[in-house]
């Protein structure tokens, strides 16, 4: 049978990282290295019964969103590109949203037509709004919006702007 109560224990068994409390059942672990994954030993004892533990694999990947592009069909910097969105596993939704709030586009994993599985990123934005019809341009300017991303069933989300200049 399997311990299920007792004793806890945290160790990192290699890589980088800090636990917060190596005695607790669940802990936080910080200074984890981007694109170094840290390995952890998960410990449980309790009295005479043999110890149950658990390997864990912890990886610390990159999610951003580049905050300017220039849509003007010039070649360079024609879209808006974020790292961190590519794996298969990670669907998420972006918002996009003018200076005064009001709503311009909205953009799921499903509408992702460019992914560089090589350097984890996609092509998040064209520059478009879908309002009024179909690929019609925005203007130059700020832009703000909310990404919420699902990875494995949890939900996280970030903010931040984005500068259209052609």
């Amino acid at each position: 049978d399997e311990v299920i109560s007792g004793q806890p224990s945290w160790n990192i068994t290699s890589g980088a990282g800090e636990i917060s409390d190596t005695a607790s059942l669940s802990t936080t672990i910080t200074k984890l290295i981007q694109d170094n994954p840290a390995f952890l030993k998960f410990s449980i004892s309790n009295g005479v019964c043999p110890v149950s533990t658990r390997n864990l694999k912890i990886e610390r990947k990159e999610l951003m969103v580049y905050d300017g592009f220039s849509p003007n069909n010039d070649g360079i910097n024609d879209e808006l590109w974020s790292v961190g969105l590519a794996n298969e596993e990670v669907d998420f939704k972006l918002q996009i949203f003018s200076s005064s709030g009001s709503f311009i586009r909205e953009i799921k994993r499903k509408d992702i037509k460019e992914i560089d599985s090589k350097n984890n990123q996609v092509v998040l934005w064209d520059g478009t709004t879908n309002l009024g019809g179909v690929g019609n341009f925005i203007p130059d300017g700020t832009y703000y919006y909310v990404l919420i991303v699902n990875y494995h069933g949890e939900n996280f989300s970030k903010k931040g702007y984005i500068i259209v200049k052609r």
